[in-house]
């Protein structure tokens, strides 16, 4: 029973995660501008002239929840002391995705985009998400 209370509490907090300010926190130290709410879950920002990248909240939906792309390619990985999931042409073959547990049925994704590089989607993803990391509800 404790984990089904310890779950309800992590998603409970990721309720209250808003996206857009914790972009607006980091901005300055990846650049970002044109960060824009697309819903009280979602948020976009530009992180260079070929680069954009999003974070999504899912208050209820972990890991286990991620719906992969038909050509996506995915990877264990952590990003801090969490676990996460490197998915490689997340959408498209230039984007790349970094889903962060928050708990076990919860968790954010930081989406990035790129014109043409995989490799500068996935490197905009991972360092974005360390940063949001740190911006997660413990």
């Amino acid at each position: 029973m404790e984990t089904a209370s310890a779950s309800a509490e992590e998603s409970a907090s990721l309720v209250d995660f808003k996206p857009c300010p914790v972009l607006e926190s980091i901005a300055s130290q990846f650049g970002l501008t044109k960060i824009e709410e697309d819903d009280s879950t979602s948020c976009d920002a530009v992180y260079s002239d070929s680069v954009s990248v999003r974070l999504d909240v899912y208050p209820d939906a972990g890991l286990v929840d991620y719906s992969p792309g038909p050509s996506s390619v995915i990877s264990d990985t952590n990003v801090g002391s969490r676990k996460a999931k490197l998915v490689e042409k997340a959408l498209t073959s230039s984007s790349c995705a970094v889903a962060v547990e928050v708990g076990v049925s919860s968790r954010v994704d930081i989406a990035a985009s790129a014109d043409t590089s995989l490799d500068e989607a996935c490197d905009a993803a991972a360092r974005v998400a360390v940063a949001v990391e740190s911006k997660l509800p413990k």
